[in-house]
């Protein structure tokens, strides 16, 4: 009668303790034995130890004797639950290798944010070495969700799991993050001489769009969307156009931004700093780094642009995106047109974004550039890896040269000095580029045909025939085909 009056209490405090500490438990334990008789000693068997502890300790085992479950808590001692897979020895307690082959991670490895404000890292000068009483994720016992200590002082190295492979919360990607959200701050608080942005381009935007089968199988004409979101002023730019007016390369990039540097130093701003992915064709090239410097010559302005580590690349301009795709579900679209004022309508909060309809005077050839200068090496004579670069930066006390890192966390950048070519008649100085496109870009054969059979099977309206119809196309393949 006694046990079950222990039993009773036990359960009634289940729910409130079913994650808890050593500490509480063994005060738990204390508080029913003492209304409670003693009851007989149970002999113990290691075996149904674990199977308890497996199977949820007080879950499908509530009738274990109060002697049993102090005897599992006093097994669960560290000691005792290193077994071979969890075994350190001497050499595996450097500050950088901490290994568990079946231990899953306490902490939630799946954000970047998360990750960086739980481990505190990032702004650390140097990481700190592990103590040898510092407990490792494989010695959380069964009672706890969380480990000993505050997750402030566990270093950055304890991350270092599954098989000694880095988890997806490395110093690099918190530095990345650290630095993105510092520029944003820095944005807001002086937003008259800083700008802080992220670019991307969305996904292809196709037209006709709708819920129709019969678009789903034909070739459809396509919407590019480059988006600018500028994280001090909390304001989205698309710059937008359709296949006929240009492609979506590093020209077209480089131009977009042009634009935006434009605007900026309209407001009066001197230092710009942008973030984006490590697209090669589109955001990382020395076209891109050569328009900076033609920037920076003619506005005097200092220009960053960081890259996001690999595989984190999610930013602010990806919600501009979402609620693009967002609120064109369940929609017919029909012209390039009805999408630029989708997506000044999409936003019911806040400032509307802001549609530039992208024409081809503003389309610049800052390709031509590339002929002028020499870019493959630095001052070291070492040849540059551009693929591999994360930071760039240009300077307006010294815009004849290009400062660049291979990681965020790199104390001194390495330089290239722009000198032109010997074929060249100036030493130096840029030439206003020129317009990239002179005429209309042509579509295919086959994409013009599936669009006229659109047009004849009315499944787009008639008012948009003439549009369809006065597209320029030719009978062979190109490059301008997006499918």
């Amino acid at each position: 009668m006694e046990r079950r009056k222990l039993l009773v209490n036990l359960g009634k405090t289940r729910r409130q303790c079913a994650i808890m500490n050593r500490e509480d438990l063994l005060q738990l334990i204390d508080n029913n034995r003492e209304t409670s008789s003693e009851s007989p000693k149970r002999p113990f068997k290691e075996d149904e130890s674990l199977q308890n502890i497996s199977d949820g300790f007080f879950e499908k085992n509530a009738v274990l004797a109060d002697e049993v479950i102090e005897h599992l808590i006093e097994d669960l001692d560290v000691s005792a639950m290193k077994t071979n897979e969890y075994q350190l020895t001497s050499q595996d307690k450097s500050p950088c290798t901490v290994y568990s082959r079946s231990v899953t991670p306490v902490h939630p490895q799946s954000d970047t944010q998360i990750n960086c404000e739980n481990f505190d890292i990032g702004h650390r000068d140097s990481p700190s070495k592990l103590s040898d009483n510092t407990p490792l994720p494989s010695e959380y016992n069964s009672f706890t969700s969380s480990p000993p200590r505050p997750l402030s002082e566990l270093d950055q190295n304890i991350c270092l799991l599954n098989s000694g492979r880095p988890s997806s919360m490395s110093l690099s990607n918190c530095q990345s993050y650290t630095s993105n959200t510092s520029d944003a701050s820095s944005a807001s608080s002086n937003p008259e001489i800083i700008t802080s942005a992220t670019f991307d381009f969305q996904k292809i935007l196709s037209t006709p769009h709708g819920e129709t089968s019969s678009f789903y199988y034909k070739r459809k004409l396509s919407v590019f969307n480059f988006t600018v979101f500028d994280m001090g002023l909390k304001k989205g730019i698309c710059y937008m156009w359709p296949e006929t007016i240009a492609k979506r390369g590093s020209n077209e990039v480089a131009s977009c931004l042009y634009n935006f540097i434009q605007q900026s130093t309209d407001r009066g701003i001197k230092d710009i700093r942008l973030w984006s992915d490590n697209c090669g064709g589109q955001n990382r090239n020395r076209i891109v780094f050569l328009m900076y410097v033609y920037c920076s010559q003619k506005y005097s302005i200092d220009i960053c642009h960081k890259f996001l580590e690999k595989g984190h690349t999610q930013q602010e301009d990806d919600s501009v995106h979402a609620l693009i795709e967002k609120s064109s579900k369940r929609k017919f679209i029909f012209c390039p047109e009805e999408w630029y004022t989708l997506v000044r309508w999409c936003k019911t909060s806040g400032d509307a974004y802001e549609v530039i309809e992208i024409t081809q005077d503003q389309i610049l050839d800052f390709k031509m550039c590339l002929n002028d200068f020499k870019l493959t090496k630095n001052t070291d004579n070492e040849n540059v890896k551009w693929n591999q670069v994360r930071e760039i930066v240009v300077k307006a006390e010294n815009h004849y040269a290009i400062f660049y890192k291979y990681d965020l966390n790199d104390e001194e950048p390495k330089r290239i000095d722009l000198v032109r070519k010997v074929t060249t008649r100036s030493h130096r100085g840029f030439n206003d580029p020129k317009k990239c496109y002179d005429e209309p870009i042509i579509i295919t054969s086959a994409k013009y045909k599936d669009l006229i059979s659109l047009c004849q099977q009315n499944l787009i309206p008639p008012w948009y025939h003439n549009f369809y119809k006065n597209l320029k196309h030719s009978s062979y393949t190109d490059g301008n085909e997006t499918e």
